[in-house]
C-alpha cells in the first residue's frame, strides 16, 4: 500500500500541506465486524493495555521501595554523575541525553519530515522533561519521581502529562490514530473508551481518543523506565538483608526535595513533573496573591520611610542603559515614572476587595479571565524594561544623537538580530528564553510554556558565572516574579478537574461588580506626559539623590540635613499620591475604597508616622544637650523625619493576625504607638520573656537584621538568611523569578501560620545591610520579630 501521509512543502514561514491530503491520511477500519479487524487495533484495547501495563509497573516499584528505599537512595547518591549516566544509558538507551528537547526539536529538519520520525524520538517527545542530564545531575529528581508516581494514581497526573506535551501536539510532531471516541481521564473508569459527550469533554472528565492515547502511552513509558532504573540500582539487593529499610526515605519525602547546591525546596511550578500532582488550592493562590501584595506595600513604604533604601533603588535605575543615555531631566522623569508604575502594580491588580461570588463556575471563569489579562499586562511591562537591562543592551540599537529627545530615542529602539532562531538558542539561551516569555498566555502555539522558560533560566544561571547572571538586573527579576505568580495560578486553574467554563469580557463585566472589574472596564491609568514626569522627578532627584546624605555624629547639623532630605521625599510622594487619586477617581471607585487603598501605601498622614518623627528628633536633641548646653531655639519640624524609629514604629502597626513566632506574652510590646492604654515598656521587663532557641549561626543573622549600637554593619549571605528562617520554623520554596516563599505551618498551632516573600539577591547571593534591615522590618511587621525574640 502506498504511503498516504500528506506531502509537506517548504515555504517561507515553515512547512505546509493540503488539508484534503491530511484528512485522507486518517484511515479507519473498513468494517466493524471481527473479520476486518485483523490488521487493526480496536479502540478499547489500546487504552486498556496501557493502563494495565503502567499499573503493573507502579505496583512493582512500590514493592521494591517498601523494602529497599533507603538502600536505593544510598546507592544512587554514592554514584558519580558519570556512573549515573552509564547506568541510565545501559538501562534506558532510548532516553534523551540533554534537557529542553521541546525547545530544540522545532528547529530540526526532522520535525517536518514524517519519514524520519522514530519510535525513540516519539517517546522522548511524550515525556520531554525526562532526560539523562537532569537525572544524573540532581539525584533527588529520581527519588521524587519514584515517590510521587507511586503515591498518587496515574489519573491524578493525566491533566499534567497532557499539558506537558502541549507544544509537540500543537505543532503536529506525533503520528496519531484517529477515533471519534473519547477516553475517560479521571476516576475509577480511567482508560475506558466512551462516546463523546459535551459535558464530559468540557469538564475534562474525558479526552479525545488521539490525545488520550498519547497521554496513556507517555505514562506507561515513564513507569516502565522508572521500573527498569529501580531494578538496575537494586541489582543484587537481598530482601532480607540488613540494608532493607525505609526510615531515611520517609524523612526525605516528608520534608520535600531540593536541587544540589540549593537551600530552598524546588518549586512545583518550575518542576511540575517532579512534584505532587496539580491541585486547585485556592488557599495557596490567595496566600500567594496576599504575600505579593504585602511585598508590594512594604516596598512602597520602605521607599518613603528609609532614605538609604530609596537611594539604593534609584542607584539601580541609573545603572540601566536608558537612564545612562537619557539627559539629566529625562532621567529624573524616568525615576518618577518608575515609582508611579509601582503604585499601579499594587492597586491596579491586587485589590479586588470582595469575597468570591456564590456561583463557583462563574467565579473561576472570572478568575481565569483576570489572571490571563494581568499576565498579558505584566508581559507588556517586561517587554518595556528588557531593552534597558545592562545585559540586553548589546542586542538593541539606541539612537545616541545630541539634541534627540528621550521620546524619540525610545521609539527608535530596534533589535539587531532575530532572537527566535536556532542559532539564538544555541549561542545565547538566556536571551532566547527572555524573548520567548513575551508570548501571551493564550497563544502558546509557537511559544514555550512559561514554567519551562523559568526552569531553563534557573538552570542556565546555575551553570554559569556571576557575569552571566548580572545580565538580568533586579528590576527585570521583580517583573519575572510577578509573571511567574500569575502564570502559576493560571496553570493551576486550567489543570483543575472539573474545568470551569471559559468566559468573555462582556459576560464578566455584566455580572461582576467588584472594584477590580471597574479598573479593567475603564481601561488603563492615565498616561503622564514627559513634562509632568520631569516636573515631578527633577527636584526629587536633584535634591534627594544627588544631595548630600546626613553623615557623621548625630547633632543639629545632621538633623537639619536629614529634615531637608525628608522634605524632598515627602513632597515627591505627596504629588504621586495626587496622581494615584486621580486614577482611582477616574475609574469610578467609591470614596471609601479609594481611601482604603491610599491609606495602606501612603504614610505621610498617619499619626504614628508623625509621632515617630517627633520622638526621634527629641531623642537626638536630648543626646545633643547631654554633650553641650541646650540651645534655646531647639526646633521640632514634624513635616520631616530621619530613618531609625520611624521605620520601626511603622512596621509594627499592621501585623497579620496569628502569625507571630513568639508567644503572646512577649508580643504586647509591639502595640500601636497611638494606643493611650499601651503599658510602659519598663513594666514589661519584669515579666519573663520566652525566646525562640536558635543556632548561633541564626542568631548572627538576627543581630545583623536588628543591630544594636555595638553591631558592625556587614553583608549576610543568602544561604545564611535562608538557614536562619528555616531554623525559626519556616519552609523555603522557590516561587519563580527571584521570589522565594517562606511559609510557616508545620508547628500545628494557629500562631504558626503565615507566609512571606523575599527576593533572592542578584547576581551575587549576598544581602547588603540596607536590604537586610528592610527584611528585618518586614519580619517585625508580619511576624512580630525583634532582636530579643531569639536566643542561642
Amino acid at each position: 500500500m502506498s504511503d498516504t501521509r500528506p506531502k509537506f512543502v517548504k515555504i517561507l514561514e515553515g512547512w505546509r500541506c493540503k488539508l484534503g491530503e491530511l484528512e485522507r491520511s486518517i484511515r479507519p477500519p473498513p468494517h466493524d465486524c471481527s473479520n476486518f479487524q485483523t490488521g487493526y487495533y480496536t479502540e478499547s484495547e489500546q487504552p486498556s493495555t496501557y493502563v494495565k501495563a503502567l499499573q503493573e509497573s507502579r505496583k512493582h516499584i512500590t514493592n521494591r521501595l517498601r523494602s529497599h528505599a533507603d538502600f536505593l537512595m544510598s546507592r544512587w547518591r554514592k554514584r558519580s554523575q558519570e556512573e549515573r549516566r552509564e547506568l541510565l544509558h545501559k538501562t534506558v538507551p532510548e532516553l534523551e541525553e540533554s534537557q529542553w528537547i521541546n525547545c530544540r526539536y522545532g528547529y530540526s529538519d526532522e520535525s517536518f519530515r514524517f519519514g524520519e520520525r522514530t519510535a525513540q524520538r516519539r517517546r522522548q517527545l511524550l515525556v520531554p522533561w525526562l532526560n539523562v542530564e537532569v537525572l544524573k545531575t540532581s539525584p533527588a529528581v529520581l527519588f521524587a519521581l519514584l515517590h510521587y508516581r507511586t503515591l498518587y494514581p496515574p489519573e491524578d497526573f493525566a491533566a499534567l502529562d497532557c499539558y506537558q506535551m502541549e507544544s509537540s501536539w500543537t505543532c503536529g510532531y506525533f503520528d496519531v490514530e484517529f477515533s471519534a471516541k473519547c477516553v475517560v481521564m479521571s476516576g475509577p473508569q480511567y482508560g475506558d473508551v466512551v462516546d463523546w459527550k459535551a459535558q464530559q469533554a468540557h469538564t475534562g472528565y474525558s479526552l479525545g481518543f488521539p490525545r488520550a492515547r498519547l497521554v496513556l502511552e507517555a505514562q506507561t513509558f515513564l513507569m516502565q523506565v522508572l521500573s527498569r532504573i529501580t531494578d538496575n540500582i537494586l541489582e543484587g539487593a537481598n530482601t532480607a538483608s540488613a540494608s532493607a529499610g525505609t526510615d531515611k526515605w520517609r524523612d526525605l519525602t516528608s520534608i520535600g526535595f531540593q536541587h544540589p547546591g540549593e537551600k530552598e525546596l524546588w518549586s512545583p511550578y518550575t518542576n511540575p513533573a517532579f512534584s505532587r500532582p496539580p491541585k486547585l488550592d485556592m488557599d495557596y493562590i490567595l496566600s500567594m496573591a496576599q504575600t505579593r501584595k504585602e511585598e508590594a506595600i512594604d516596598y512602597l513604604i520602605n521607599l518613603q520611610c528609609d532614605p538609604g533604601y530609596l537611594r539604593r533603588q534609584i542607584k539601580g535605575l541609573f545603572s540601566t542603559t536608558l537612564y545612562r543615555a537619557a539627559g539629566t531631566e529625562y532621567a529624573a522623569a524616568l525615576v518618577a515614572d518608575h515609582i508611579y508604575m509601582e503604585y499601579q502594580r499594587y492597586f491596579w491588580c491586587t485589590h479586588p476587595g470582595q469575597s468570591i461570588p456564590p456561583k463557583y463556575d462563574l467565579a473561576l471563569g472570572a478568575l481565569e479571565l483576570l489572571l490571563n489579562d494581568q499576565g498579558t499586562q505584566r508581559t507588556a511591562r517586561f517587554k518595556y524594561f528588557m531593552p534597558w537591562s545592562p545585559g540586553q543592551e548589546k542586542y538593541y540599537k539606541l539612537p545616541k544623537r545630541s539634541g534627540v529627545s528621550l521620546e524619540t530615542m525610545v521609539c527608535g529602539v530596534s533589535q539587531d538580530s532575530n532572537p527566535f532562531t536556532k542559532e539564538a538558542l544555541e549561542e545565547d539561551p538566556l536571551d532566547w528564553c527572555l524573548h520567548q516569555m513575551l508570548g501571551e498566555p493564550d497563544k502558546q502555539t509557537h511559544n514555550i510554556d512559561h514554567a519551562i522558560l523559568f526552569a531553563m533560566i534557573d538552570d542556565h544561571l546555575a551553570k554559569n558565572d556571576r557575569k552571566e547572571a548580572a545580565r538580568i538586573n533586579e528590576f527585570l527579576l521583580r517583573e519575572m516574579a510577578d509573571i511567574s505568580a500569575l502564570h502559576e495560578s493560571l496553570t493551576s486553574l486550567r489543570l483543575n478537574r472539573p474545568q470551569n467554563t471559559p468566559r468573555t469580557y462582556e459576560d464578566v463585566l455584566r455580572t461582576e461588580k467588584r472594584g477590580i472589574w471597574s479598573c479593567l472596564k475603564n481601561n488603563k491609568p492615565k498616561e503622564r506626559s514627559w513634562q509632568e514626569l520631569k516636573k515631578l522627578g527633577k527636584p526629587f532627584v536633584d535634591g534627594f539623590y544627588k544631595g548630600k546624605a546626613p553623615s557623621g555624629a548625630k547633632n543639629k547639623a545632621w538633623l537639619q540635613q536629614s529634615q531637608t532630605m525628608r522634605g524632598f521625599v515627602e513632597r515627591f510622594f505627596k504629588e504621586s499620591r495626587n496622581w494615584v487619586l486621580e486614577d482611582l477617581e477616574r475609574i469610578g471607585l467609591e470614596a471609601k475604597t479609594i481611601e482604603e487603598i491610599l491609606s495602606v501605601v501612603l504614610v505621610q498622614n498617619k499619626p504614628e508616622y508623625l509621632e515617630a518623627i517627633a520622638r526621634e528628633e527629641e531623642e537626638i536633641m536630648t543626646q545633643v544637650t547631654e554633650a553641650e548646653k541646650p540651645a534655646p531655639d531647639t526646633f521640632l519640624d514634624r513635616s520631616t523625619a530621619t530613618e531609625g524609629i520611624i521605620r520601626a514604629d511603622l512596621v509594627q502597626t499592621t501585623q497579620r493576625e496569628k502569625v507571630k513566632t513568639r508567644p503572646d506574652n512577649s508580643s504586647s510590646s509591639s502595640q500601636s504607638v497611638d494606643d493611650p492604654e499601651s503599658p510602659d515598656v519598663a513594666t514589661l521587663s519584669i515579666e519573663p520573656v520566652t525566646r525562640l532557641r536558635v543556632s548561633p549561626r541564626t542568631l548572627g543573622v538576627v543581630h545583623l537584621m536588628y543591630p544594636d549600637a555595638q553591631t558592625k554593619p556587614r553583608n549576610s549571605t543568602w544561604d545564611d538568611f535562608v538557614h536562619a528562617l528555616c531554623d525559626a520554623g519556616f519552609v523555603a520554596r522557590n516561587n519563580g523569578g527571584s521570589a522565594v516563599r517562606f511559609e510557616r505551618g508545620s508547628g500545628g498551632g494557629p500562631g504558626d501560620k503565615g507566609a512571606i516573600i523575599f527576593h533572592k539577591p542578584h547576581p551575587v547571593l549576598k544581602i547588603d545591610p540596607v536590604m537586610l534591615h528592610g527584611m528585618g522590618r518586614r519580619l517585625t511587621k508580619w511576624f512580630g520579630w525583634t532582636r530579643d525574640s531569639f536566643a542561642a
